[in-house]
């Protein structure tokens, strides 16, 4: 049996560490928010990082060195 997709987004990413994962979205692929077209990028860059939890977790570990 699987879990949902929220199981994975939940248990791999807190939502306090959300908005981390979306900076540093923002920031690697030089997002800018004003535009539709880079929401989306950024949705799909999301979801892409939630759907694997040890990329997020070293993500975040990688993010919080800098």
């Amino acid at each position: 049996m699987g879990h949902s997709a929220s199981y994975f987004t939940t248990h791999f990413v807190p939502h306090s560490e959300i908005s981390i994962i979306i900076k540093y979205h923002i920031r690697r692929y030089n997002i800018k928010n004003s535009t539709v077209l880079s929401v989306l990028h950024l949705l799909q860059a999301f979801v892409v990082c939630c759907q694997c939890g040890v990329f997020c977790r070293s993500v975040l570990h990688a993010n919080t060195k800098n």
